[in-house]
């Protein structure tokens, strides 16, 4: 923000998650005066515990597990009360979409159903972007039939004009990518190091995807992110992993938007894959640990680029 000058204004980003806390101090209104009635959270879609209220105004926005709050005060936290730990865009307004529940997990039906409200109500609340760090992997890939139903509308939402940012996943080893970060259209984000150079951090999820795609689309800072704690009031605290790049990502969107609103999903991503620095293909573990994981060098780290 301080680089460019942009903070997000008039750009409404949804966090698809556990929730959004809309009271802790860093995300309950714009400007910090509680003499104003200028609040962030603008919407909030509960698909867990209120599926049937849909209006986006009827459920106060909560979160009972804390990943999502973690993820939105990444994407426009005001960064108050101290103002140390500001959100990439925060002016940017949220919509919260509950599709996780106070375990932090969720069915793909559910997943679906945030998903298919958000794209229903991005023209009232002005949704631009989307950030979603949640996905499934293992089993379940080949199993169920609701995988491929999932990155299609992944998919429908970026058709709709939603800029997709799905984190890639935890698992570390060479295609791990799951649902719906393997989805064709969307940005799929991987995590970097910040305390290790930036490189790739150890547990970020490799491509192929299943079909053979390229993924992810790229990498942002993901590990020990500093943001807002839920039902803490004012608190911060540290995670580690693609879910908290993925915001840091769709703040970054917010920016690129303000900047110049009649940018595509598309535009954006082209945008950030062709400014991204380019890194060689080696994974960041130790040549022994990649042999045991069965993950044989690139041929493409010999070539300069």
């Amino acid at each position: 923000q301080q680089q460019t000058g942009y903070d997000g204004s008039g750009i409404t980003v949804a966090v698809i998650d556990t929730g959004i806390d809309s009271l802790h101090v860093g995300l309950d209104d714009l400007d910090d005066d509680n003499s104003t009635n200028d609040p962030k959270v603008i919407a909030f879609y509960d698909a867990v515990n209120n599926p049937g209220q849909t209006n986006g105004t009827e459920v106060q926005a909560y979160d009972d597990q804390g990943h999502g709050t973690h993820c939105a005060g990444t994407v426009a936290g005001t960064g108050a009360p101290t103002y140390e730990h500001p959100g990439m865009a925060p002016q940017a307004f949220l919509v919260g979409v509950k599709v996780l529940d106070a375990g932090g997990s969720g069915s793909f039906t559910t997943v679906m159903a945030g998903m298919k409200w958000t794209t229903d109500n991005r023209h009232q609340f002005n949704i631009r972007a989307a950030s979603m760090s949640l996905g499934g992997f293992g089993a379940i890939e080949w199993t169920s039939s609701e995988e491929d139903s999932v990155n299609r509308y992944a998919n429908n939402m970026t058709a709709n004009g939603i800029t997709m940012l799905i984190a890639a996943g935890n698992t570390a080893g060479p295609g791990t990518i799951g649902t719906p970060g393997s989805a064709e259209d969307v940005i799929t984000v991987g995590a970097l190091d910040k305390d290790a150079d930036n490189t790739i951090a150890e547990y970020s999820s490799e491509g192929p995807t299943e079909e053979n795609r390229v993924k992810p689309n790229l990498a942002f800072i993901g590990s020990d992110v500093m943001s807002t704690q839920h039902n803490s009031g004012d608190g911060y605290v540290a995670f580690s992993g693609t879910s908290m790049a993925t915001p840091g990502v769709a703040g970054t969107v917010a920016l690129m938007l303000q900047a110049n609103p009649d940018l595509s999903p598309f535009d954006v991503r082209n945008i950030l894959q062709e400014t991204a620095t380019y890194r060689w293909c080696t994974h960041p573990l130790s040549p022994e640990q990649v042999a045991l994981m069965g993950n044989q060098p690139c041929p493409e780290d010999l070539i300069p680029k």
